[in-house]
């Protein structure tokens, strides 16, 4: 017999206990046992990644001399006692540099990617590709074919264990990794070459609720992802709340501390999440509790922007302008008046006056949580040009002011303004 998985008793809760069978009890309190309210990492397959009821995982379990048996060929096997990886070598140092957000062992160092467990610059195991141009200079298993990232132990380029892992495997956390049912898979994430792979360049600028200054941090929802990058006061590098956005804060000065949030990374991860095929790159100004009257053309602010985005762009050489801009301001002005209209269209007009913004790319705003303002930002909706839209947002989430969103209102409102974009482009 075999017992149904802890997430079908969830679903099939309604159903009267009395018609389940013994074995279900006991799983049931198997699964209260073992995934809590945090649910453990479930690896059935052994291969060192798993599934804990909403993303990918890692098992940690102790390190073991014996032999690292990979069956499946993907890199990832079990030694009798834990699973290991065939292709790293492990070490204790850590590469500073390799950011791995979604804790998954794999990360980002701006260039390539890393084990955050490897010793930085171990070369390699070039003897070990399968495919001749897979090249694999980190040495993490994971390399370029030219074309398409490849695995250096798998016989193909497009992921370990092709034959099991197909079209059903769930990455909801988008590390690459993720559940097919029944087992850890390999997705087949778009390549990503470092900046130069940005598809979707855009600009958020506004006031507090566009900084994100005052929400909170979680990492299993708040990490950042490989195709999605910030420009930072180090350049651009893939996205991560800890770096320096705006302001010289992230938002605050203290990159080692808890970050706050931001809707420009959700609108990133949203994108990918709904098409794998784009790189998303943001750049961030804001003007925390300033009237759209500080956006006043060629001010001090306005000019500001002007020189972040220009520099922004000088550091992507495929890139000769902005492919959109998000704006979330109002709480500032808060009236519903013909001066804060005019003002807006006239903030838009300036900007595709701009090299780097044109009349043939999308301006989004979004709605304050309950101001009369909204009446203007919404005419947007209503007005003929099919490149200027307004996202709701009074539904959110919001602190006790009332008018600052919450880190889950800032998810969701970076997923609608996301949604919006791809709306009005595709």
């Amino acid at each position: 017999m075999t017992l149904p998985r802890c997430a079908d008793i969830a679903t099939r809760s309604h159903r009267p206990l009395i018609r389940l069978v013994p074995a279900v009890f006991t799983l049931l309190g198997l699964c209260f046992l073992s995934e809590g309210r945090t649910q453990t990492c479930v690896d059935d397959d052994g291969d060192g990644w798993g599934w804990n009821g909403s993303h990918s995982c890692t098992v940690s379990q102790p390190a073991s001399s014996g032999a690292c048996e990979d069956p499946d060929g993907d890199g990832y096997g079990w030694d009798g006692t834990a699973s290991c990886r065939v292709n790293a070598t492990g070490g204790a140092t850590s590469n500073g540099n390799c950011d791995d957000p979604d804790g998954d062992g794999y990360g980002w160092n701006g260039v390539a990617s890393c084990l955050v467990n490897q010793p930085a610059g171990t070369p390699a195991n070039l003897g070990n590709h399968s495919q001749t141009n897979c090249v694999d200079d980190d040495g993490d298993g994971w390399g370029w074919d030219g074309s398409g990232s490849c695995r250096v132990s798998a016989g193909t380029n497009t992921g370990a264990n092709q034959g099991t892992n197909n079209a059903t495997c769930v990455d909801d956390d988008g590390d690459g990794w993720g559940w097919n049912g029944s087992n850890s898979c390999v997705t087949s994430p778009a390549a990503v070459s470092g900046p130069a792979a940005i598809t979707d360049l855009v600009l958020l600028t506004g006031q507090s609720n566009a900084l994100g200054a005052g929400t909170s941090f979680n990492p299993a929802l708040d990490g950042g992802h490989h195709q999605v990058y910030a420009f930072t006061n180090s350049g651009w590098r893939v996205a991560d709340l800890h770096q320096v956005w705006d302001l010289g804060w992230h938002p605050r000065t203290e990159p080692g501390t808890s970050p706050d949030n931001n809707l420009a990374l959700h609108f990133g991860k949203r994108m990918v999440e709904r098409d794998s095929s784009r790189v998303v790159g943001f750049i961030v100004a804001t003007a925390p509790g300033q009237p759209i009257s500080h956006w006043a053309y060629n001010g001090e602010f306005y000019n500001s922007i002007r020189s972040k985005v220009g520099n922004a762009i000088n550091q992507l050489p495929h890139k000769s302008k902005l492919d959109g801009i998000l704006f979330h301001q109002g709480e500032s002005d808060g009236g519903d008046t013909i001066t804060y209209g005019n003002a807006l269209r006239g903030l838009i007009n300036n900007f595709r006056t701009e090299a780097w913004f044109d009349y043939n790319e999308p301006f989004i705003c979004g709605e304050t949580s309950r101001l009369p303002v909204n009446n203007q930002l919404n005419s947007l909706n209503r007005d003929s040009d099919p490149l200027t839209s307004c996202v709701p947002a009074t539904d959110l989430p919001t602190h006790l002011d009332q008018q600052h969103f919450t880190a889950e209102g800032l998810r969701t409102l970076g997923a609608r303004y996301a949604d919006r974009y791809l709306q009005i482009v595709q």
